[in-house]
């Protein structure tokens, strides 16, 4: 009788992936889907004036024309061609199917996607603190944290799971 293998990284019937793992697996997603929309956004203003547009959307926020970052805003919409908005686009896209495999496989508890999941917020947070000391605001300091809180649950996570498997292994040799 053939004895059938065992999937790598199945959960057992009634296992329930950790709360904090699904966090992180929507937190992903969000990411994905934000940055999905943005890319969409370039796509609507292809073929447009996008100065104009910047405009009125100053208008529209009853945002002063001349405040500083009124103007830096102006000035990187002309700055805008359909070439720029397109690999915007591009990115945006790339960038989301990354976030959504990542989401996928932590939902699914994969191991492979902690550990892409670890990395890629890991090397985020050498530019956050550069960022958080040049440039410090809630807003950096929030983003920071997040990261280093997923890095650190992930990381604990894998910790756990390779002593638990160094535990099985050391099982096995011993019988």
């Amino acid at each position: 009788m053939d004895v059938l293998p065992t999937v790598v990284n199945k959960p057992a019937i009634g296992h329930k992936a950790p709360f904090g793992l699904r966090t992180v697996a929507i937190f992903e997603f969000v990411k994905g889907f934000v940055v999905l929309v943005a890319g969409f956004g370039c796509l609507t203003l292809l073929h447009t004036d996008v100065q104009a547009k910047a405009e009125s959307i100053v208008h529209w926020l009853r945002i002063d024309p001349a405040w500083r970052y009124a103007q830096i805003f102006f000035e990187e919409a002309s700055k805008v061609t359909d070439t720029r908005l397109l690999l915007g686009a591009g990115f945006a896209v790339i960038y989301a199917v990354i976030r959504f495999v990542e989401t996928y496989g932590l939902w699914h508890e994969r191991h492979w996607a902690e550990w892409f999941a670890v990395i890629s917020a890991g090397l985020y947070i050498p530019l956050e603190i550069y960022h958080l000391w040049h440039r410090p605001s809630p807003l950096a300091g929030i983003v920071f944290l997040t990261n280093v809180i997923i890095v650190v649950y992930l990381g604990r996570l894998l910790a756990a799971q390779h002593r638990r498997k160094k535990a099985a292994q050391a099982l096995r040799e011993h019988r």
